[in-house]
């Protein structure tokens, strides 16, 4: 197991590596996890180069806030990477995104090769584009996944369905969730076996430093998604609907326009968006583009107009690099 984070900063426990779903190594609560924590830029470049090095084809990821709201700040990013198959051990990240500007995410957020595993994916999709600027593509949703998989199980006939899964669908309930709600911890404790302890979902998340519940919490909640994928597309195959879940998720990554988006294409710009806009695209280099950027940030900027001059920078930044 390597530690990236310093010795203060973590909380590490043994991990196996060496089986896909967690109820297969027999994991008690959080006993088997090894959570990096990340609170400079130098852990994170760390962590992300070391995530990049495995060049993992599913990427768990999920978020804790400080408030439903949209506006409300980000709190932690939380990354979950495990491919047995191809000798990936698993490995969490978690990032303090009130100590560090997770910027430098957008490498691994955006590669295409890289399919990032969400539950109820527009909520991440929206606050990482609203308060970072950071798209999430390609999405896989697992709820989504799920309540397609139970709308086509609630279509069957009993004997069908029984042959498939054990599962009695309930009285006066939606085919979307005819058989359980689809919050993730009901679909970890029923498809792994595996109980997700949620008493700290509703922790501070402002408070620092962060206590190794919260952080066994939220590291959980993004590694439970890459056998979840597993269970889900074995039912699906079971079903003969891999194709129309595929069909889904590029759906949702083509044509589905995040809220945040929508807020900023529509508002008009202020003045001082404008004036820093102006600064930056006079930047003759990326060592001036870097020195104005920094005097922008440091503006009264509303969040959706700091969102879009960060969007903007970053197209300055490669075009300069051309």
């Amino acid at each position: 197991m390597v530690v990236l984070a310093s010795p203060g900063a973590k909380a590490a426990i043994e991990t196996t590596g060496d089986r896909h779903a967690l109820h297969m190594i027999g994991m008690q609560p959080y006993r088997q996890l090894a959570v990096t924590l990340v609170e400079t830029p130098v852990q994170l470049k760390a962590a992300l180069d070391q995530l990049l090095t495995c060049q993992p084809r599913l990427v768990g990821l999920d978020i804790e806030t400080l408030g439903p709201a949209i506006e409300d700040p980000v709190s932690l990013i939380q990354l979950a990477v495990g491919e047995p198959g191809r000798g990936i051990g698993l490995q969490q990240v978690v990032i303090d995104c009130l100590a560090v500007d997770p910027d430098g995410l957008a490498v691994l957020l955006e590669a295409p090769q890289m399919a990032k595993l969400v539950h109820s994916a527009e909520f991440e999709r929206d606050r990482l584009l609203y308060h970072f600027g950071l798209r999430l593509r390609p999405v896989l949703d697992t709820r989504r996944e799920m309540e397609t998989i139970q709308r086509t199980l609630a279509a069957l006939e009993p004997e069908a369905r029984a042959a498939i899964v054990p599962w009695q669908p309930r009285e006066n309930a939606k085919p979307a969730r005819a058989f359980f709600d689809n919050k993730l911890g009901t679909l970890s404790e029923l498809l792994l076996g595996f109980e997700l302890d949620k008493q700290e979902q509703s922790s501070d998340w402002s408070r620092r430093p962060l206590q190794r519940e919260q952080l066994l919490y939220a590291a959980a909640d993004a590694a439970v998604l890459l056998p979840l994928i597993s269970v889900e597309r074995r039912l699906g195959r079971r079903l003969g609907i891999e194709p129309q879940l595929l069909k889904m998720h590029r759906s949702f990554d083509e044509n589905a326009l995040p809220v945040s988006e929508r807020r900023l294409r529509i508002a008009p710009p202020t003045d001082d968006r404008l004036a820093a806009e102006l600064s930056l695209f006079t930047a003759s280099d990326r060592a001036q583009l870097a020195l104005r950027w920094r005097a922008c940030r440091s503006a009264r900027l509303p969040a959706a107009e700091r969102v879009r001059l960060r969007l903007f920078a970053r197209e300055r930044w490669l075009a300069l690099s051309a």
